[in-house]
């Protein structure tokens, strides 16, 4: 064995390397014959570090320890709370508890709407399985139980996000019979799940389809306004109508509850639960028996005219309250409880005669003579006549070339206002309304400014979601849209309620209403009472939009001639039922175009102390006598409903 002394360490340069390069290719040398065993020499070459490769060696390692911190700083604070939400979610989820709708009631106390059970599918995008084959096989089965196309489920699946702990509708209002089905295989399937919800029945159908609404599923727009944090992907809101005012009142206070869960997605046990409170009930000034039969005869006068469009509406004159609001055609809002059939929702949506457009609010109409009451009470008001104030109507006037008939041949004679209102003489309008002569009238300006009194051009407020304001010309408008000025002419037929003026049915209601209950404007309102889950009430009030300061006698005067126009007028078909007295105002309304005018009659009963205001509009009805027609049938059931009992 060698002594250590004898061990050698030494560099040898390959004979065949230049002196220029034989630190790069060195190697040591050394004595293991003792290590091995065996005498001799061996040779190992080490290559010895540079310090290029020293510099090099540590970029790669800083490199890979800067990799390994970012990574560690995006999964951790970057992106940590999405994966401890999705790792909380796979054990503990909050899950969202519907609370029962609240019911609407009709003045009386009949159910409106009612809520009935409803089965439904949902699923959760973060526990449905990664295998695509898998997945597709589920919905597969899901088509075939359902009868849902297969090409819908794969669109709800691709457009939701695969990291969401939110049941999410997939397919609703599912037969008992396919529930039973599905039920067998959610055991062994991961992120799909059954629910019940209350789907809106409403016992009266397309009698109260415009006032009630509808309800339509939430949609992921609806959640991101942020209106909907309480709301699930499977909730149901109000679309339209009723159901959409009042939302938040009917909806109620949403649930949550703890619950713990298997990889599945599968619910184990509950750890902490919070009831939901129920949703209010409320009760509505609509009388179902007076909306009922004014729907129904309204109907047959359309069917016997053969026409489509007609809205009716009917309001407490002290109150403001909305006693009954028509529009046809109608609709059956049931057809919206659950999934509507493709078919009918786009029959509903490009019928020409627009079904779902509330007439009665959102309607906007030439007024025709309705008008009227309005220019006679600014001209008695502003002492462009009195109650003795005569014109002779002759058949009409003539200004220039340009001629202004009545609507009788040969004119009404010797005309004061109340006659001017019983028979609706053009003439005696044209004269205080524009002049005529060395008279003067009361001038576009302060018709319009008076007409805007009754909330014409302006939103009366109404509880309901959306509400048309209506439109009366000026010189400026005329002048800045039509590029023609302000004639004569033109004042003339605004007096007369023609022209460009366009009023809503509600407007005109109201107008009729305030000359009823002695010259005020309430706000029209559908609420009437709303009962809270603990069991309190509120009643709605009243609110006075205006209440006149014109001197009474020239209300009396102008009542006294919506009166005249019953007993002895253009509507006197209607003093058979006295004395039970009537009164209104006829209407015929031209319009563009060759089309037939609109019919109307607005009219209040009973006379000394009216419990109703009345308003009949039938598009292209041609005839004001038709839409006295309606009223008269209708009158005669509400008196022997109301006052003969």
């Amino acid at each position: 064995m060698k002594s250590r002394d004898n061990q050698y360490f030494r560099i040898q340069h390959d004979e065949h390397e230049s002196p220029s390069n034989h630190v790069d290719r060195s190697y040591k040398k050394y004595d293991t014959s003792e290590q091995w065993g065996f005498g001799g020499v061996a040779e190992k070459r080490i290559f010895v570090p540079t310090i290029q490769r020293v510099l090099l060696y540590s970029f790669i390692l800083i490199l890979m320890f800067g990799i390994i911190i970012f990574r560690l700083t995006q999964l951790q604070i970057v992106n940590g709370q999405e994966y401890r939400d999705k790792s909380e979610g796979n054990r503990i989820r909050t899950q969202l508890l519907d609370a029962p709708r609240g019911l609407i009631y009709d003045r009386n106390g009949k159910e409106l709407v009612t809520n009935v059970p409803t089965f439904y599918l949902a699923f959760v995008s973060a526990d449905l399985p990664r295998d695509n084959e898998e997945l597709l096989s589920q919905l597969d089965t899901i088509s075939n139980i359902t009868g849902e196309s297969i090409d819908v489920l794969e669109n709800i699946i691709d457009e939701s996000s695969r990291i969401s702990f939110r049941p999410k509708l997939i397919v609703d209002d599912i037969s008992y019979e396919d529930i039973v089905l599905l039920k067998t295989k959610l055991k062994n399937w991961s992120g799909f799940e059954i629910g019940i919800r209350g789907s809106r029945f409403y016992p009266m159908g397309k009698y109260t389809s415009h006032v009630l609404g509808y309800l339509r599923k939430l949609t992921a727009d609806d959640i991101a306004t942020g209106k909907f944090d309480n709301y699930q992907f499977t909730d149901y809101i109000g679309k339209s109508g009723i159901e959409e005012q009042y939302e938040s009142i009917l909806k109620g206070q949403t649930g949550k509850k703890q619950v713990e869960i298997n990889v599945r997605g599968q619910v184990q046990k509950v750890i902490n639960e919070q009831l939901p409170v129920s949703g209010s009930n409320i009760t509505l000034s609509i009388d179902s028996a007076i909306q009922e039969k004014l729907f129904d005869i309204l109907q047959a006068k359309l069917d016997e005219l053969e026409l489509s469009k007609a809205t009716a509406i009917a309001i407490q004159p002290q109150t403001g309250e909305i006693l009954a609001a028509v529009s046809l055609p109608a609709y059956d809002n049931n057809l919206f409880s659950g999934k509507i059939d493709s078919a009918i929702y786009a029959d509903l949506i490009s019928n020409e005669d627009l079904p779902l457009f509330f007439r009665a609010l959102q309607g906007e109409y030439p007024s025709g003579s309705t008008f009227k009451p309005i220019v006679a009470l600014a001209a008695l008001k502003d002492g462009i006549i009195t109650p003795q104030t005569v014109f002779l109507s002759n058949g009409g006037i003539r200004v220039n070339r340009w001629f202004f008939p009545d609507w009788k041949a040969g004119g009404h004679g010797i005309t004061n206002v109340t006659k001017a209102l019983a028979e609706s003489v053009n003439t005696f309008f044209y004269i205080i309304g524009g002049g005529y002569n060395n008279i003067r009238g009361l001038g576009v300006d302060r018709i319009v400014d008076f007409a805007k009194k009754f909330y014409y051009t302006k939103q009366l407020g109404i509880d309901y979601p959306s509400e048309a304001d209506g439109f009366l010309p000026s010189r400026q408008w005329k002048e800045e849209t039509k590029k023609e000025r302000w004639y004569i002419g033109d004042t003339y037929n605004i007096s007369i309620g023609q022209g460009d003026v366009l009023v809503t049915p509600l407007q005109v209601t109201t107008m009729i209403a305030y000359f009823a209950n002695g010259g005020k404007i309430y706000r029209p309102h559908f609420l009437k009472k709303i009962e809270y889950a603990d069991g309190t009430y509120q009643d709605i009030e009243p609110e006075v939009l205006r209440d006149d300061t014109i001197d009474q006698q020239y209300i009396k005067i102008v009542r006294e001639g919506l009166k005249a126009a019953v007993d002895e007028g253009s509507a006197r078909s209607l003093s058979q039922f006295k004395p039970f007295q009537i009164a209104g105002k006829t209407g015929t309304a031209q319009v563009s175009g060759n089309q037939d005018p609109h019919a109307w009659f607005v009219s209040f009963a009973p006379f000394d102390n009216p419990s109703i205001a009345l308003t009949i509009l039938i598009e292209n009805g041609e005839s004001s006598n038709n839409a006295v027609a309606v009223a008269r049938e209708f009158y005669r059931w509400y008196i022997d409903e109301y006052f003969n009992n």
